[in-house]
């Protein structure tokens, strides 16, 4: 049963879409809540549900500066599980980079980067046309050095 609201991801089926990290703090604003607080209501009503669960840490926020839930680890794609539940929105995995895990390939474990990249002219359209910010899943690889819009 969905707890939280349906918030829509932006851009989705785009090579513009959301990464999760992004989603995740727009869904925390708009439930007034820091993302550690939605992380850690999430993770209470999971246990709620069944206290022997494992649960996602807390580190996963933090761990190279929230970088690592637009990643391909284990932990990464229970969070996404956990939220998609919460919020009745099955699409959120599309938010991620977990196909690489999956891919089996090892050369892809350094694909992301270690912190957050954005555009300045993206931002700054989005300032000037009243259209919320959003990260895109593209800037958290290393190899993406410009924007594909605004080069």
């Amino acid at each position: 049963m969905a707890i939280l609201l349906p918030l829509s991801p932006q851009g989705l089926g785009t090579g513009e879409v959301e990464s999760f990290p992004s989603y995740f703090a727009r869904l925390a604003e708009a439930h007034v809540l820091s993302p550690i607080k939605l992380m850690r209501l999430l993770v209470d009503r999971r246990l709620k549900d069944d206290p022997h669960l494992a649960c996602p840490s807390e580190t996963l926020l933090y761990s190279n500066k929230g970088i690592v839930l637009a990643g391909y680890t284990a932990g990464s794609d229970d969070f996404v599980s956990m939220v998609e539940k919460a919020t009745g929105n099955s699409t959120l995995k599309q938010l991620t980079y977990s196909f690489l895990r999956l891919s089996g390939d090892p050369s892809h474990c350094d694909a992301l980067r270690e912190s957050r990249a954005w555009c300045p002219a993206c931002l700054w359209e989005s300032h000037k046309y009243g259209i919320p910010f959003y990260d895109r899943l593209l800037w958290a690889l290393k190899n993406i050095v410009r924007c594909p819009i605004h080069r």
